[in-house]
């Protein structure tokens, strides 16, 4: 497998600290690369997404929202995890585990072929597949999230067997109705398809319905041509003769015509096909509640993920009814919480002066403070305006952390960055950590900053 990959990447091109190689799937406007971590050459996979082709969808800002902004924060045992997020002024990677099988090569495999990693299709070794699958969803909407593009495509496996959900462009916030059709053709629930305001949650259950179906028959039960009527989606035209009655009878519950008849995600689970299964992931259940004294470092990457001012959100993290800056503070929380039980950084400690980056060869010793007049996601946006446009790459780690690379064909020149909002002053510090070759770069930084936001900068040698 390493080899494989190392071999793949001999023509490659570097990408901040990755070294990314061949292309080895493609969609409307993202394609899957190979990629080796430049540090210890460990294997990865990149999602490109063009900015460009992407323009072209009226849901734009929505894909990256939830491709780069919200997955990441995302952890569960059945979800893939997005390690970092890195911006240039064309694309939007993330890196994420590299995964060589996925499930419609598992279903459809031929079982003349001997694969220690593939077990027999028996009945329970399917439904143990769907029920991880049902998991990963589970966690989504207990968070009110929807995934809205649930088909064997996006499902990968470990070695295992293992299953981690992938693929999150379309995945929005379901506290409201959905307006926009997306989704891939034979998966889509009808409600979509005819356009009209729809329940994201529930049409999920639809796409489950049809992957159960697809998982068993090994074919899809309605036709994938785009343009398929709405009216053609019935369930009463599917021949269910390779299904287990049991499994049949679920599966039209899931795909009932009027989605406020659909079983819940939880609800399914606890059905009794799923007895037998022997190791299942708990079910879960966040409460998502006010928040009325919020920790300072949450809020500042709060506002900087949604894009509001400081104050605003700190007003919408005190509404008594659940909203999407109470759900982003959430997962923040439980991802800074779970790094920090891992290591001897505490949540705190990430509003200070960052850890030094894994670029082996840079020396980090110079530092420089600013305190800016400006809220912290308008100064994360300048600064991003300054150096993209000059062939920089910005990362964001899931713990937040900022780092500035440009590849050249000698020493990258990398620079650390936190941005930290100041309570009721609507002003922010920033911190920039680099080596001697960062330098100029740090001091462009600090004198475009000065300029923009008409402010005196204090650097810290």
């Amino acid at each position: 497998m390493r080899a494989t990959l190392q071999s793949a990447c001999c023509q490659i091109h570097k990408v901040h600290k990755y070294l990314v190689g061949s292309c080895i799937a493609k969609g409307s406007f993202s394609s899957i690369y190979t990629a080796l971590r430049s540090s210890d050459h460990s294997p990865c996979a990149i999602k490109m997404i063009s900015k460009r082709r992407m323009n072209r969808y009226r849901i734009y800002s929505d894909i990256l929202f939830g491709e780069g902004t919200i997955a990441p924060l995302l952890n569960h045992p059945n979800i893939a995890r997005i390690y970092e997020t890195i911006e240039t002024a064309g694309q939007l990677f993330l890196v994420m585990d590299f995964f060589e099988n996925d499930l419609l090569s598992y279903i459809c495999y031929d079982p003349s072929v001997q694969n220690p990693y593939r077990p027999k299709h028996t009945k329970n070794n399917l439904l143990t597949i769907f029920d991880q699958i049902l998991s990963a969803v589970e966690y989504l909407h207990s968070l009110n999230l929807c995934h809205r593009d649930i088909k064997p495509d996006n499902i990968l496996l470990t070695k295992s067997n293992t299953v981690k959900l992938c693929d999150f462009d379309f995945m929005t916030f379901s506290l409201n109705k959905c307006s926009h059709a997306c989704g891939s053709y034979g998966y889509t629930a009808p409600e979509v398809i005819k356009n009209i305001p729809y329940d994201g949650q529930k049409a999920d259950i639809w796409s489950l319905g049809v992957l159960l179906y697809t998982i068993f028959a090994q074919k899809c039960p309605f036709s994938t041509e785009r343009g398929t009527e709405p009216h053609l989606l019935n369930v009463n035209n599917i021949d269910f003769s390779k299904v287990p009655m049991d499994v049949g009878l679920l599966i039209r519950e899931m795909l009932n015509e009027d989605p406020s008849q659909r079983p819940t995600v939880s609800e399914i689970r606890c059905n009794s096909l799923f007895e037998q299964i022997p190791f299942r992931e708990d079910s879960v259940n966040h409460c998502i509640e006010p928040i009325l004294s919020a920790d300072h470092i949450l809020l500042t990457r709060t506002s900087e993920m949604i894009k509001k001012p400081f104050e605003w959100v700190s007003e919408q993290l005190r509404e008594e009814n659940v909203n999407q800056c109470q759900i982003i503070y959430h997962l923040i929380q439980a991802q800074l919480t779970s790094i920090s039980e891992n290591s001897e950084y505490s949540i705190h400690n990430f509003s200070h002066s960052p850890p030094i980056s894994d670029v082996s060869h840079q020396r980090f010793g110079i530092i420089k403070e600013e305190i800016i007049h400006g809220n912290s996601f308008i100064v994360d946006g300048a600064i991003n305006n300054l150096l993209l446009p000059r062939r920089f790459c910005v990362s964001t780690s899931v713990d937040g952390l900022k780092s500035i690379v440009l590849n050249t064909p000698g020493d990258d020149i990398c620079v650390d960055l936190t941005i930290t909002d100041c309570p009721d002053k609507q002003m922010c510090k920033v911190t920039m950590q680099g080596g001697p070759s960062a330098n100029q770069t740090m001091k462009d930084v600090a004198d475009y900053l000065r300029t923009t936001f008409n402010t005196d900068c204090q650097s810290v040698a």
